[in-house]
């Protein structure tokens, strides 16, 4: 709002003014009257000044230090950062990565993705309430906004889009117009808001009165370093992830989980913190970038992929790595040829991943058999895995006593793969493998063939394998050695994928439905067609063995409404969308769960009409 606003005059406050503006501050601030005496003295010199913003904001300088400013000039007042630097645990506030302050000390406003989540979840809140913002590290607030959609619009919208509009910002002009002072000995800088090296940083260098982090802000900055690193990953465990990513982390579905349960890293030495940060970049290669989201910029793959598959015990910290600097990291695994960057508009961008790369598929197959691990020692069907807050696990909890849903990745094998599978694939082409039995099926054809050799399970290549594994332009090929772990991935990545998703309702006999892909949440969206006319659409239900013909019929009846049916645009496409008039994106979504039984990660709500 301030980024190219300046001052267009102003005038000194009388006594009456000054009171009322009092009053506002106390409520902005959440402060008592002794309280806000330590800033806004009751017989102190105010200035009021015009500002020239969109808005025509005004602004209230104490003792000619900008303390508070209202927007748009309708007698709303929010305090500054020199404001908030005083009171840094007065105003309800968000948490975000130190990552992600450069975008908005830019002049951008904070996207949803960008927030992290407390161990006890998102407070309740309204569109429009006022917030500040600061990340776990540093107690003090780089700035103050307000809230762009309320709690639960964001939920029924998927969890996407603006979370708070960005009013003022530390270095904006409006901070510019006081004595320039940051506190936190140089954590506040113009590029970027970095964490405090110690406690003793948190005394407020400019005179603020000194505060210690409240339990809530301790809470919030246990679940940056925990188990609810970021608003993406909630919204992962409640919206499911397309591509490549659709099936995995069944077993465990916190952030982390499959890198805590590898063998462990010790950090406390360069060489380990390099480690554990290609560890953590190779499981957001293969967790969360689907090869669709690409070019994606860097930065953003840094702070919504990497950071959340740290370890629950483990803190990444670049300061503490070989790397020093987030653009080096980069440099050097696209020295490594693991990924490709390209610079867009002025921005580094990942524009494509080697997903043949030997530690790639190294990485994988240890995640996989990871994740087997944990699956057999007890890990909950997909889509029952828990989540912070009260009405999560109860929409959880409804969704399972409703229907059970379960997922598993099948393979099938062509004719040129076959012996692989030897006796397995005889007289049945058509039959689906699971990863365990691909495993078997090699290791066994290894073994038959004489090309497994040693302790260390190195293979031999031999012809079928030398050439139908890998393309000519490759250096491996027939003889060559390397070990079973890396010829599993280039065999499962060149048979068939398909998904089994198995159903089983209240008085319903199971049903189980075989896709030639990925599994895709169903996706349920609401736009404006115009004035005060609405229209609900939904797809993808077919996928989870509910009928599309009637699931319109019980939404006629349930909304008194009118639907019908079409299929999907494209040759490819096989499915059927309902349109339903009217807004009924909560209920519908609601419907799907408590009487269809589908996990709400399996569910993608889009809300269009804001």
């Amino acid at each position: 709002m301030f980024k190219k606003a300046s001052s267009s005059g102003g005038h000194a406050l009388k006594g009456s003014d000054v009171k009322k503006l009092r009053k506002a501050a106390m409520e902005a601030l959440g402060v008592d009257d002794e309280a806000l005496s330590a800033v806004l003295p009751p017989k102190a010199h105010v200035e009021m000044q015009a500002w020239s913003t969109p808005t025509k904001s005004l602004v209230f300088l104490v003792d000619e230090q900008p303390l508070f400013f209202d927007p748009n000039g309708r007698g709303r007042i929010f305090p500054t950062v020199y404001a908030l630097w005083r009171f840094p645990d007065a105003m309800k506030h968000l948490l975000t990565h130190s990552e992600v302050s450069p975008k908005v000390l830019g002049g951008a406003d904070l996207m949803c993705p960008g927030v992290i989540v407390p161990a006890d979840g998102l407070p309740d809140f309204e569109e429009g309430d006022a917030f500040a913002l600061r990340i776990p590290e540093n107690p003090f607030p780089f700035a103050v906004g307000e809230a762009a959609q309320s709690k639960a619009d964001a939920v029924a919208s998927g969890m996407k889009g603006r979370a708070i509009k960005i009013l003022h910002h530390f270095p904006d002009p409006l901070w510019a117009a006081g004595d320039k002072s940051s506190p936190g000995n140089g954590s506040f800088r113009p590029e970027r808001v970095f964490p405090l090296e110690n406690e003793d940083d948190a005394e407020d260098s400019g005179g603020g009165v000194a505060k210690k982090k409240s339990s809530t802000e301790s809470t919030a900055a246990e679940g940056a370093n925990g188990a609810s690193p970021s608003l993406a990953s909630e919204i992962g465990s409640m919206s499911l992830a397309d591509d490549a990513r659709a099936t995995r982390g069944a077993p465990g579905g916190a952030p982390g989980a499959v890198s805590s349960s590898l063998p462990a890293i010790d950090v406390s030495t360069p060489a380990g913190m390099d480690a554990m940060f290609e560890r953590c970049f190779l499981a957001g290669l293969r967790d969360k970038l689907a090869d669709a989201d690409l070019p994606m910029r860097c930065e953003l793959f840094y702070a919504n992929c990497v950071l959340p598959s740290r370890p629950a015990d483990v803190t990444l910290d670049l300061k503490k790595s070989s790397f020093k600097k987030q653009a080096k990291l980069f440099a050097v695994l696209e020295k490594k040829k693991l990924i490709a960057t390209k610079a867009i508009h002025k921005q580094d961008n990942i524009v494509s991943v080697n997903r043949d790369h030997a530690a790639y598929l190294e990485y994988c197959a240890a995640a996989d058999a990871a994740e087997a691990a944990a699956g057999a020692s007890g890990g909950g069907a997909a889509g029952a895995e828990p989540r912070g807050t009260d009405a999560d696990k109860a929409s959880d909890e409804a969704s399972a006593a409703a229907a059970s849903i379960d997922v598993a990745l099948a393979y099938r094998a062509s004719t040129m793969y076959r012996p692989i599978f030897g006796d397995l694939a005889v007289g049945n082409k058509d039959r689906l493998y699971d990863a365990e039995e691909c495993a078997n099926a090699l290791r066994s054809y290894c073994v038959a063939n004489d090309l497994l050799k040693g302790e260390d399970d190195t293979v031999t290549l031999d012809t079928l394998l030398g050439k139908e594994l890998f393309d000519k332009k490759e250096a491996e090929g027939p003889g060559t050695e390397m070990p079973l772990r890396l010829v599993l991935p280039r065999l499962i990545k060149k048979l068939q994928l398909h998904t089994k998703v198995r159903v089983v309702r209240r008085g319903e006999a199971p049903k189980e439905v075989t896709l030639k892909r990925h599994l895709h949440p169903i996706k349920a969206r609401v736009e404006n067609r115009g004035g005060r006319k609405f229209l609900t659409t939904v797809s993808g239900l077919e996928d989870f063995a509910v009928d599309p013909a009637e699931f319109s019929a019980k939404l006629q009846r349930a909304f008194s409404c009118s639907a019908s049916s079409q299929r999907l645009p494209g040759k490819n496409e096989t499915g059927v969308e309902i349109s339903v008039q009217g807004n009924v994106l909560k209920e519908l979504v609601a419907m799907l769960k408590d009487e269809f039984g589908i996990p709400p990660k399996f569910i993608e709500a889009e809300d269009k009409t804001k």
